[in-house]
């Protein structure tokens, strides 16, 4: 595999290890602490998805019209940086809301570009290979985040929450550093384009018809901080909450790469549609509080259906011969697209819960994947 595939690991790893110390505290910091309700959460993490996924539209297009992957990417990851301890500052949700937003803006000037340059370093053969080795090892740091929230959890216990989005600051701030070992595309190889406005119009019809489906799905797939509060609600204690999402990262971090190199060989959207099948069963297992560890084992094996191999699918449908042109436009206007419709699933998921109860979120999601399987197959 190409050395630029672990280069760029290496980085998402210290990158989500920041990132997932603060996940599974964030719901408790936010309800908790800050008492707020479950559409303010829905709202939080909704719109700050959403911020992201503008970006990563702006990010793919102007990386693919001057020709630049590397210098979108490190900024993101400085930006996400330094929202961490904003957040330790926050009074009100709303300074959490605003410090989410800021984290998702360095996610989408990154995402794009760095998916890109994925793309760019392996054959279309290998793409779901790749991605799921970036995907396994960025996940790998969701698995020791939350260990390591655990134990300094009960170092000091829970009334030092703000505490956490200081430390968080450190493997945010070796990613960064990490960002200038990667390679950048010299300006004289790389004639700037003019500026288009949407700057996908080399992506063939299959790529549209792919975003349709997606978007479907996206709206129906809420933030993973209702799955947190769920079991929570159902009382068990934080650790136990903890301990249950590094499981899911954990199956989520093995399953990739394996999940990946089935997808290059038995089809990446055959795959697609059996993850959906699963995610459907996940969630409806979620609204009757099926046991919590098996629905986030196979949440974590969903995950390592869909996430790298959704990426993959993007990258696969790109022109040949047009990758550095279009490639990051193409990653850009997916994750346009994702959060868009996670905003909605979002705010609706917390509506339905603070309306008709906790499981009402969780059937719509599953109803929602089972749609959204039903248009794949339909739109060939």
């Amino acid at each position: 595999m190409n050395p630029i595939v672990w280069k760029v690991g290496v980085i998402s790893f210290f990158a989500d290890l920041s990132s997932e110390l603060l996940y599974p505290i964030t719901p408790v910091f936010l309800t908790q602490v800050l008492h707020a309700s479950m559409a303010s959460v829905g709202l939080i993490e909704g719109f700050a998805e959403l911020t992201a996924s503008f970006l990563k539209g702006w990010a793919g297009r102007e990386s693919d019209r001057i020709g630049k992957r590397r210098v979108f990417i490190w900024s993101g990851y400085l930006l996400s940086t330094l929202s961490k301890a904003s957040i330790g500052f926050a009074q009100g949700w709303g300074g959490v809301l605003l410090a989410r937003s800021l984290d998702r803006v360095g996610k989408g000037v990154r995402t794009a570009p760095r998916d890109a340059m994925i793309a760019e370093a392996v054959p279309k053969k290998e793409l779901g290979l790749a991605f799921g080795i970036h995907r396994g090892m960025d996940t790998l740091g969701a698995v020791i985040g939350p260990l390591l929230a655990l134990v300094l959890l009960g170092v000091w216990g829970e009334e030092r929450l703000r505490d956490f989005y200081f430390l968080a600051l450190i493997p945010g701030t070796i990613a960064v550093f990490l960002c200038f070992a990667l390679p950048e595309t010299p300006a004289e190889e790389v004639p700037v384009r003019p500026r288009s406005r949407f700057s996908i119009e080399g992506l063939p019809r299959k790529y549209f018809l792919f975003l349709i489906g997606w978007g479907i799905f996206s709206f129906a797939n809420s933030s993973d901080a209702f799955l947190l509060l769920s079991v929570q609600k159902n009382g068990n204690p934080l650790v136990r909450v903890v301990l249950m999402y590094c499981l899911f990262n954990l199956v989520y971090a093995l399953s990739s790469p394996v999940l990946g190199r089935l997808a290059d060989r038995w089809g990446r959207m055959n795959l697609l549609k059996v993850s959906l099948i699963l995610f459907s069963l996940v969630y409806w297992g979620f609204s009757k509080a099926w046991n919590p560890w098996v629905l986030f084992a196979c949440y974590g094996l969903f995950m390592g259906m869909s996430e790298g191999v959704g990426k993959a699918l993007v990258a696969e449908m790109v022109p040949t011969g047009k990758e550095k042109e279009l490639g990051a436009s193409a990653q850009g206007w997916f994750g346009l697209v994702t959060g868009v419709a996670t905003l909605g699933a979002s705010l609706t998921a917390g509506l339905l819960w603070d309306a008709m109860g906790p499981s009402a979120p969780f059937v719509y999601g599953s109803c929602g994947a089972l749609l959204s399987l039903v248009v794949f197959i339909l739109l060939k």
